[in-house]
């Protein structure tokens, strides 16, 4: 039987994964705020905060595995939910923001299609 403290520290790995994804869901919901601002001001200061929230997630991603490997306790759930994190993170959420950013711009994006 694993003592108490050692029952919890395999946790710490996945909570800090979940630090990754709760920052990506969040940044999209910022992006998706920053579709109702008009002002400018107002809307560069929620891409502003996506942005962070982005960069607040690669250092969780840098640090999940390093924990999991350095305390023992990588998991295949572990994995798992990394990759999920990783790809709402660093896909889902990157795309959503050069979205909103070129509607906000007014950017038509057919321009730059190819030729039928």
């Amino acid at each position: 039987m694993r003592p108490p403290r050692a029952n919890k520290i395999h946790l710490l790995p996945n909570l800090i994964t979940l630090g990754n994804a709760f920052c990506g869901l969040l940044a999209l919901s910022y992006a998706i705020d920053g579709l109702a601002f008009r002002d400018d001001a107002l809307f560069y200061a929620k891409m502003e905060q996506a942005c962070f929230l982005v960069f607040l997630a690669m250092i969780f991603d840098a640090l999940d595995g390093w924990v999991a490997r350095l305390t023992g306790t990588a998991s295949e759930l572990g994995a798992q939910l990394d990759s999920f994190s990783d790809a709402l993170t660093f896909g889902v959420t990157p795309a959503l923001l050069a979205k909103v950013l070129i509607e906000h711009e007014g950017i038509d994006l057919r321009t730059f299609s190819s030729p039928r």
